[in-house]
This record gives C-alpha cells, sequence and structure tokens, in this order.
C-alpha cells in the first residue's frame, strides 16, 4: 500500500504543492499553503487522539506529522523572508495591503501544538496557571513547533526565568487557543518547578 493511498484510507488527502517548488511561489500562495498545512496537522493530531489506531495507521500520521512540519518550516521562513525583501525594498503597490493583512493575521507566527501535558500536579505553578492535563502547548515563550529542540529549550528556558512570568499560549479541547501566563518557582511542596509533565506530541 502506498503512502497516498494509507492517507485516503484514514480520510486524509494529502495538499497539492511541490516543496521543491515552493520558493517561487508569492506570499499569497505560500499563505494558502501554510493554512491548508495547519488544517491537516490539526486532523493528525486528533486522529493520533483516537481510540481506534493500529500501527500502521500510527506510522502513517507520525511520518505525515513529519513531513508536514518541515513544509511549514520551510514556508515560514519563506515567508518572513519575501515580507522583508518587499517591504526593505519600500515598494508600494495595491498588493501592499494584503502583505499587511498577511502579517497580521499572524501568518509567521504558527498555531500549530508541539507537546502535550500528561499530568499537572495540584497546587503547583501550572495548575494555577490554569494549565489542565491534555492542554497543548503551541507556544512557551518564544519557542513553539519550529524551534523547540525536542523540547531541550523548554528546559533551559525555565531555569533561566525562575520567579519570572512566561506567556503560554495553549490549545485544549482541540479548538480553544488560551494565552497563560506561567511562573516557574521551587516555592510549592512537590518537585519540579512548573509541577507538570510535557511530552512531545
Amino acid at each position: 500500500m502506498s503512502f497516498e493511498q494509507g492517507m485516503k484510507n484514514l480520510n486524509l488527502n494529502t495538499i497539492d504543492y511541490d516543496i521543491d517548488e515552493i520558493k517561487n511561489y508569492d506570499l499569497n500562495k505560500l499563505n494558502e499553503i501554510k493554512i491548508k498545512i495547519e488544517f491537516n496537522l490539526s486532523d493528525l493530531f486528533d486522529k493520533l487522539a483516537g481510540v481506534y489506531i493500529d500501527v500502521v495507521q500510527l506510522r502513517l500520521i507520525r511520518t505525515q506529522i513529519n513531513r508536514l512540519r518541515n513544509d511549514h518550516k520551510e514556508i515560514l521562513d519563506l515567508i518572513q523572508n519575501k515580507l522583508l525583501d518587499h517591504f526593505s525594498n519600500n515598494q508600494s503597490n495595491s498588493q501592499d495591503n494584503e502583505y499587511i493583512n498577511i502579517i497580521d493575521d499572524n501568518s509567521i507566527e504558527s498555531n500549530i501544538p508541539f507537546a502535550i501535558i500528561d499530568e499537572v500536579f495540584e497546587n503547583g505553578p501550572a495548575f494555577n496557571s490554569n494549565l489542565r492535563k491534555n492542554d497543548k502547548l503551541i507556544k512557551f515563550g518564544s519557542i513553539n513547533v519550529t524551534n523547540h529542540s525536542n523540547l531541550q529549550k523548554i528546559s533551559s528556558l525555565v531555569s533561566n526565568n525562575i520567579d519570572n512570568p512566561i506567556k503560554v499560549k495553549i490549545l485544549r479541547n482541540s479548538s480553544d487557543i488560551i494565552d497563560l501566563e506561567l511562573i516557574p518557582t521551587s516555592n510549592w511542596p512537590g518537585k519540579g518547578l512548573l509541577g507538570c509533565k510535557i511530552t512531545q506530541i
């Protein structure tokens, strides 16, 4: 069974674009593909949370997640570079408002989760910040799906911000995006600075 056929069996079609050609796409086309990738990733994460997934399906889903994450990062970099080039050249034309809208719509900042909260300990820093079990991390300080380095950067950021607030963005119940403020501290009865367990998706 081919990869494409496997994805169709999961009711998830691959997106129609050529990653080797995307550098030639304009900003609007790049933004369109970026949005499609984010929708697909959201569907894949929902599939991962499903009860009835066999080993083959699990491998297909994780393979596609890795592919789309890599493509998404490349597209984000291209969008950022094209925007910088556009405005540094002081171009002024009818498309400027569209490009500004792309920036205002947070095209460069991704809403793709990269980790899940497996456990939250009562009265710990995470609990007190309203972080809950099964919340998915979208952003942790400046850390997101493109730069977390297998969650290593979270540990580093937490260690360097003891008793200082860190802005956190989460996805809850597969639809609600919530902004929180988490203060790492050792000043609580439990272990660790966060009072929660985080696992990479």
